[in-house]
């Protein structure tokens, strides 16, 4: 009997770890040699141009709407 729960036991924590493991967040790096679009359901901190010409970075993460194009800072000039 306690061989069998033993075994029981290892098996569900398997099953567990292969289950948290799979399920698991990705991070997929893109590179800026081209522009990517924003998915469903994206919230990000951003930062915004302010009149004096320095850039702030918001309090709180705000919703993206979906499409909106994200580009590397190397593809926006800035004015002097």
């Amino acid at each position: 009997m306690p061989q069998t729960r033993s075994r029981t036991l290892t098996a569900c924590a398997l099953l567990a770890s292969a289950c948290a493991i799979g399920c698991a967040p990705r991070v997929v790096l893109v590179g800026d040699s081209a522009p990517a679009r924003i998915g469903p359901g994206a919230k990000a901190r951003l930062y915004t141009l302010q009149a004096d010409g320095t850039w702030q970075l918001s309090g709180q993460a705000v919703p993206l709407p979906e499409g909106y194009y994200l580009v590397s800072p190397r593809w926006v000039e800035e004015a002097p």
